[in-house]
């Protein structure tokens, strides 16, 4: 799916109907990996062109939705969950502030505005950690199911003999 203000208008439409919906979470992260390879060239350069300050606050705004959901947060600080970890969820309180402070901050962005900046590359680097989280435990997960599968065959040639 191509990023542009059209698609992202659609999945907000989207998302205040469910939030929940897996479909429409495949649509948010085909959104954000179009902005992300859209924008990646900025790193290295200071000229700002034309689109980004709203494509960004297109895709902010759906961060915003997608992430600093009260209810999702307020699940992540019972601190009677046993999966709970304070360093964990002020990591993500600060990625949530991030959020807002880039969403409600963009339309005054220049090249020099520093501490936006630094708000965006806070929000860039915490889903880029969470992305490669989550390759890894994917590989853990195949790693497993590949010793399983062994195990599996072993157990059945034990059974046949």
């Amino acid at each position: 799916m191509d990023f542009n203000k059209e698609n992202c208008d659609k999945l907000i439409t989207l998302l205040s109907k469910d939030k929940d919906n897996e479909e429409n979470f495949d649509m948010f992260m085909d959104l954000l990996k179009g902005y992300l390879e859209k924008y990646n060239h900025l790193l290295e350069i200071n000229v700002i062109p034309d689109p980004f300050k709203e494509d960004t606050k297109n895709i902010f705004e759906l961060l915003k939705i997608t992430y600093c959901d009260d209810e999702l947060i307020n699940k992540m600080a019972n601190e009677n969950d046993p999966h709970y970890n304070v360093n964990d969820f002020n990591e993500y309180i600060d990625f949530t502030n991030n959020i807002n402070y880039v969403f409600e901050n963009i339309d005054l962005f220049d090249s020099n505005n520093n501490i936006l900046k630094e708000k965006l590359k806070s929000v860039s680097l915490f889903l880029a950690k969470k992305q490669k989280d989550m390759q890894e435990l994917n590989e853990v997960m195949n790693n497993l199911g590949n010793t399983l599968d062994k195990l599996k065959d072993t157990l059945e040639k034990v059974n046949i003999l």
